[in-house]
């Protein structure tokens, strides 16, 4: 065997034993996790900061950085012209690779193991992105309609309630912030639930908490009036659905991200046009308008 060969296969081989135990480890936390809620709060609040992140790669994240806050891969930094400190290791993720043609013919995808790092792993003081204000993340939320529910104002009451027998949320009024989001993000992942899945109010509740927390997590707020089941009522009582059950967590989290992100394009793009009207143009009423 030549001296190429040889560098090549142990190369290799050191890059199968880092997967090894990158697939490992997230195989130990998810056993781990129905058993602790304390280590559940902690992936919860990480994989809320990071919803794009999958469920394997946040678990990773919770054991080397448990309070991480913006991660990238390394040369998504660099290209924002940011480095790690000297001596950072930085975090093992999982990420697609290239495709491949298995023997029966099908598609498949490998997967690289590369290393991300966390704003606090890097040189100088990057800034925080910042938080959308008040009014568009309860916009966000609220334009999050799946089910097609309605909205009404009562004076007293709980902070926020779905209820399915006329698929109307119900907001108390004059609360602050740190009690109406995460209680209405607690509700409209409720009703979310219930009109994709079907079952009681009873039966979705405890995902719809975890929600809520997610988000609250993603937009750095209190989880003031959340108080998170025990794992095992979400997770399961077989180890090989683990992870599906909390991808099934994590991929509303995303949507209503994005329904809150599309405020904000929204309003970026009228501050444009309020800044650069372009050419005047003669507005006229169709006989559709008057109708």
């Amino acid at each position: 065997m030549d001296e190429y060969t040889k560098n090549k296969e142990l190369f290799l081989a050191q890059k199968q034993a880092e997967k090894d135990a990158y697939l490992n480890g997230v195989r130990d936390a998810l056993e781990r996790l129905p058993a602790n809620p304390s280590e559940f709060s902690r992936y919860l609040t990480i994989q809320g900061r990071l919803p794009d992140y999958s469920v394997g790669n946040a678990l990773s994240i919770v054991r080397y950085c448990p309070d991480a806050r913006v991660v990238r891969l390394y040369a998504n930094w660099e290209k924002l012209g940011y480095k790690p400190k000297v001596g950072m290791k930085g975090i093992p993720v999982l990420v697609p690779g290239t495709e491949y043609t298995r023997p029966d013919g099908t598609r498949g995808r490998h997967y690289d193991l590369r290393k991300a790092f966390d704003i606090s792993h890097l040189q100088g003081s990057p800034a925080m992105p910042l938080r959308p204000g008040n009014r568009v993340l309860l916009r966000g939320l609220m334009e999050y309609q799946a089910g097609g529910w309605e909205y009404t104002s009562v004076k007293d009451g709980p902070d926020a309630q779905y209820d399915p027998s006329t698929n109307t949320i119900s907001i108390r009024e004059q609360q602050p912030i740190q009690y109406l989001f995460p209680a209405l993000a607690r509700e409209i992942s409720a009703a979310d639930l219930m009109m994709r899945e079907g079952g009681t109010y009873e039966d979705v509740l405890p995902r719809a908490v975890c929600i809520a927390w997610m988000l609250c997590s993603h937009y750095e707020l209190p989880p003031a009036n959340l108080k998170l089941p025990q794992p095992e009522a979400v997770m399961g009582a077989d180890a090989r659905d683990y992870r599906r059950q909390l991808d099934r967590l994590r991929l509303p989290v995303m949507s209503m991200v994005n329904s809150v992100e599309n405020v904000v394009r929204r309003q970026e793009r009228a501050k444009e046009a309020e800044t650069d009207p372009g050419p005047a143009r003669e507005d006229k009423i169709t006989e559709m308008e008057l109708i």
